[in-house]
């Protein structure tokens, strides 16, 4: 196979209490010469399927003392599911929101960060993994719509 791209990564904190972040990835990953499947098919220079060409994440994070509020999007570009390239799962977006408390003090050097997450904010309907090559062309595996999940994390120490 052959590979290539590049990916890029920006955080700016343009106040104490607001931090952006973006990635973003680029990548052509195909077939090299003289690929032939145990079909007999020429797949040499097809794309590898299951990866997306292109992939943007953001999140915008507002902090007040103890308190996080954090607005996450990713973007992801459609994908081949089989080596053939004959089927494609189509691109996706979603938006997740996350509410947190950031290390409320426990007992001693014990601290809890206790958090909510709202996941696809807006109901997208799309496939959030796929199968690759699979038989019977059972290749799509449906997200998830709206939907939480809450959870804390307990740190002991520093």
């Amino acid at each position: 196979t052959e590979h290539s791209g590049f990916e890029i990564f920006l955080n700016w904190d343009p106040l104490p209490i607001l931090s952006l972040q973006t990635g973003y990835s680029y990548s052509r990953f195909v077939f090299g010469s003289a690929v032939i499947t145990a079909q007999g098919e020429n797949i040499e220079g097809n794309r590898l399927p299951g990866i997306p060409e292109h992939r943007l994440m953001t999140s915008t994070e507002w902090k007040y003392g103890m308190a996080r509020l954090r607005l996450e999007s990713e973007y992801a570009g459609s994908v081949y599911v089989n080596n053939i390239n004959s089927e494609k799962n189509g691109s996706w977006f979603v938006m997740n929101l996350n509410v947190s408390l950031y290390r409320v003090r426990i007992a001693g050097d014990i601290t809890a960060s206790p958090f909510i997450q709202v996941n696809n904010l807006t109901d997208a309907r799309y496939n959030g993994s796929v199968i690759i090559n699979a038989f019977g062309g059972r290749f799509y595996e449906p997200a998830p719509g709206i939907h939480w999940m809450g959870g804390v994390s307990v740190m002991f120490g520093n």
